[in-house]
């Protein structure tokens, strides 16, 4: 689950980026980051406009975020690290969504013909320890995520989800200089969704469940106003640690929507297959140090559908039918370098692969995308006074579509109105040529006697889209802190 409000940014890759979370690394090598220790706790507020291009997300974010997160030194041979963070806010014109975590749960939503505005709480939880000998090491950590969501107006969805995982990991020394590490995660998720009516005037709503590209199951539109979701999901991987460091995974979600009023009846499965690489090389030269590093992630989706008897006492399934799949595929080149240390300069230059399709067999319905996006990032710092210390960043992007493929023909009479068009909208968004920039500027202030600073943050980003054919995105993050 993502709580953080951010994540809308990367909303178009949501399948992506639920499947990359079944399995988050090996925690052994943390051991090995740095040498001190560090921590941090701020307050921040966000406000982001149309920075997410699906209508699951809506339209706009305004919230704030306590977070505080650690990584402490404890000898030698040890650390132990975590992080802490409370976030509400709202999300306006929300649509096709009544759940808290589309990403999680997509295609297989619950989605009524109102939509609207929607309050958001989230907590996030994280903890870890590592120990590393001459010869070998070991980490394990323990993460935990809630959300609510929730309307105050007909109709009146509160979703509760939750997400409980363990990672542990180890590494071996092969050769001088060389290691082999493997690592493992269990990870389980959950999700109550239920629509309440309280007769507002004017207010009313058919309930739809819905199949992935504007379908849905006909069978039970109407007033089945409770779902429950039930996720389990195994991952692990190698990693290697020598000249070059390098981890490979593979992730397997399996989902499953229950109707508590069909008696609990499983209407639909999603199982999430994921499989990824990564590797970086670190080089350096007399003034700069450099680092590159490459990655790839590849992701299946498939619904499946169970038929059932007329259900005159129970639903008793008779058939099971794959209607929806979904894949995506992307690979990212990235390429950072840095220099000095009063004065210290970052450059970040990244391009961006991706392709994704879905295509349900039913209605008939398929669509493609291939994108390439580009993007450059600086950032510098400079010890303006003993005390005060200051950091710029300024970045740009750039994202084009190579191809695309958009195949949803006309709407069905039974289906939920407007959300082929939705769909369509959100497609057209996507692989609409994008231009965007960013800016963000940071003061610390040391020589405080309880902690190491107390910084202050402000951060920009925009998006134009070609032709203007869509609204402009953007956000601003303004944020406070002190590290210690």
């Amino acid at each position: 689950m993502t709580p953080r409000p951010l994540i809308f940014i990367a909303a178009a890759l949501a399948p992506c980026l639920a499947a990359a979370q079944d399995a988050p690394g090996n925690p052994a090598r943390m051991a090995t980051l740095q040498d001190s220790s560090h921590s941090e706790m701020h307050v921040g507020l966000t406000t982001l406009a149309h920075m997410s291009e699906m209508a699951q997300d809506g339209a706009k974010w305004r919230g704030w975020e306590a977070a505080g997160r650690t990584f402490l030194r404890l000898g030698e041979s040890s650390v132990a690290w975590g992080h802490a963070s409370y976030t509400d806010g709202r999300r306006t014109d929300v649509m096709l969504s009544e759940t808290a975590d589309y990403a999680e749960i997509g295609p297989m939503a619950v989605a009524d013909t109102a939509g609207g505005d929607k309050e958001r709480e989230a907590y996030d939880f994280l903890a870890g320890f590592a120990w590393r000998g001459r010869k070998a090491g070991a980490g394990l950590q323990v993460d935990y995520s809630s959300a609510t969501e929730f309307r105050t107006a007909d109709p009146r969805p509160k979703a509760d989800a939750t997400v409980a995982r363990v990672t542990a990991g180890g590494w071996l020394a092969v050769a001088d200089g060389h290691t082999l590490g493997l690592f493992g995660a269990l990870r389980k998720y959950s999700q109550e969704i239920d629509i309440d009516f309280y007769n507002e005037y004017g207010a009313a709503a058919t309930i739809y469940h819905l199949q992935g590209l504007g379908t849905d199951y006909t069978r039970f539109a109407g007033s089945n106003d409770e779902a429950y979701y039930k996720g389990k999901a195994i991952g692990g991987g190698l990693t290697y640690d020598g000249r070059v460091s390098a981890e490979v995974g593979i992730g397997r979600n399996h989902l499953e929507k229950e109707m508590p009023d069909l008696g609990n009846a499983v209407i639909d499965e999603t199982t999430r297959q994921c499989l990824w690489a990564k590797a970086s090389c670190p080089m350096a030269s007399e003034r700069w140090s450099h680092r590159l590093a490459i990655s790839a992630i590849w992701m299946r989706n498939e619904l499946t559908q169970n038929i059932f008897d007329d259900g005159t006492r129970t639903y008793r399934p008779i058939a099971r039918r794959k209607p929806y799949e979904a894949t995506a595929q992307e690979a990212t080149a990235e390429f950072h370098s840095a220099k000095g240390e009063a004065a210290r300069v970052e450059l970040t230059a990244r391009a961006k692969w991706s392709h994704t399709a879905e295509k349900n067999t039913d209605a008939r319905r398929t669509l493609e995308k291939t994108t390439l996006e580009a993007c450059l990032h600086a950032t510098a710092w400079n010890q303006a006074t003993r005390r005060l210390r200051l950091s710029y960043g300024l970045g740009a992007t750039h994202r084009a579509a190579l191809a695309t493929l958009c195949d949803l023909g006309a709407p069905t009479p039974k289906e939920m109105p407007r959300a082929l068009a939705i769909e369509r909208a959100a497609f057209e968004r996507q692989t609409t040529a994008r231009t965007g920039g960013e800016a963000n500027v940071r003061a610390d202030v040391g020589g405080w006697r309880h902690f190491r600073t107390i910084f202050l943050r402000a951060a920009a980003t925009a998006l134009w889209y070609e032709g203007r054919a869509f609204a402009p995105a953007w956000g601003v993050t303004l944020t406070a802190g002190v590290t210690i």
